[in-house]
Formats: C-alpha cells, sequence, structure tokens
C-alpha cells in the first residue's frame, strides 16, 4: 500500500502555490499612467484659437502694402493674446506687409489692441445633477478629491461661445501721422453637445475634442 504523508501534501502545495506565481507574473504586468489636468480643456483652447482667427480674417490692410512695419502689441495686455497676435502677423503678411522685428528700422508702427477674448457657457438639464458630497483626503501626498453623487440626465444641453476682439492703429515712425486704422472686428466660435435619453449628438465650428 502507497503511503504519502503529510509533509509531500505540503511540498506538492507550496510547488503547485509557486508555479501559480510565476505564470501569474507571466501573463500579467503592472503599468503606471501619468495623468495631469492642465487649466483650460481642448475645446476651450480651441474656442479660443477659431474665434482668433474669425476676428483676424476681417482685418484689412491696404495702406500698408509693401512698407515696413513693426508690429506694437504693448496694449494687447494678457499672454493668452499671444496667438491673436500671431494670427495678426500672419494675416498682415499675406496682405503684402513687411514686418520687421526692430522699431528703429520701421517706416510704420501697428499698435495692436483688443477688447478682449473669452467663453460663455450656458448649461441646461433636466434630470437629477450631481450633488457635491465633500471631498476624500489622500495619504499619499495629493490633493484631496471632490467627489459627487452620478448625474443623471434625461435631456442635457452643454452650450459654449468663444469671442475674440482685434483692432489696430498704423502711424508713421518719424512724424506719428495716422495713416491707417482698422476698427475692432470680432470673431466667434461655438460648440454646443446634446444628450437626449441616452442619445449624444455635437455641432460646433471647432475641431471636435471627443477621443476617436
Amino acid at each position: 500500500m502507497l503511503k504519502i504523508g503529510h509533509n509531500n501534501f505540503s511540498n506538492a502545495g507550496r510547488l503547485i502555490t509557486l508555479m501559480s506565481c510565476a505564470t501569474l507574473l507571466l501573463v500579467t504586468g503592472c503599468t503606471k499612467v501619468r495623468q495631469t489636468d492642465p487649466m483650460r480643456t481642448a475645446t476651450e483652447i480651441y474656442l479660443f484659437s477659431v474665434a482668433s482667427q474669425r476676428a483676424v480674417a476681417q482685418l484689412a490692410a491696404d495702406e500698408l502694402t509693401n512698407k515696413s512695419v513693426y508690429i506694437d502689441n504693448t496694449f494687447m495686455g494678457h499672454p493668452e493674446y499671444e496667438y491673436l497676435v500671431a494670427c495678426a502677423r500672419a494675416k498682415l503678411l499675406e496682405l503684402g506687409v513687411k514686418l520687421t522685428e526692430h522699431r528703429e528700422e520701421a517706416d510704420i508702427i501697428v499698435e495692436l489692441r483688443t477688447p478682449g477674448v473669452g467663453i460663455d457657457r450656458r448649461e441646461f438639464l433636466v434630470g437629477i445633477p450631481g450633488i457635491p458630497v465633500g471631498d476624500i483626503a489622500s495619504s499619499a501626498g495629493i490633493p484631496a478629491a471632490s467627489v459627487s453623487t452620478p448625474e443623471l440626465a434625461l435631456v442635457k444641453s452643454d452650450k459654449q461661445w468663444g469671442t475674440a476682439g482685434i483692432a489696430y492703429i498704423a502711424y508713421e515712425r518719424e512724424t506719428g501721422f495716422v495713416v491707417a486704422k482698422c476698427p475692432v472686428v470680432i470673431g466667434r466660435s461655438y460648440r454646443e453637445d446634446w444628450s437626449f435619453f441616452g442619445l449624444t449628438s455635437t455641432a460646433s465650428n471647432i475641431p471636435p475634442s471627443d477621443p476617436p
């Protein structure tokens, strides 16, 4: 009669456990994904940029064609308007204006200005909105995260409008005599997302921000 001792069962169990762990290590892995939350979403950025492009597209500069021009954007103010300035520079180049990087080399100074660039938003919801219930503290050095109940939306609309304005005045560098000016022109962009009993649709004049 073959007798199997308790130690034999224990050794076999350990062997099976080790083989199982080795198999799991071979077929599974650990992946760590770094996530960031930028200050603005892609949708917001494109609302700004498309509105800027549409405003600049309306600029005219017949009096500045073939003239040596220095762009003065001192009065644009906020750094977020850099793209608006870049669009204006590109537009003037397309119109035949000769831009120079040195003020003393220019015949004409063009001062750019803007009444502002911004986004308006309006939301509509038929259903139960998410309700904040507090923050969850973290023990790993990560800031506490806000927690809210799930949103239950039967009908939902989220509309966003981007608006950008730009104008300029041009004068002779040596005399200060005004040679051209353009009143404020306005460009607009929009995105509208609808949800109707689970069915969704999007209308916009900006690139979609939804993942492929």
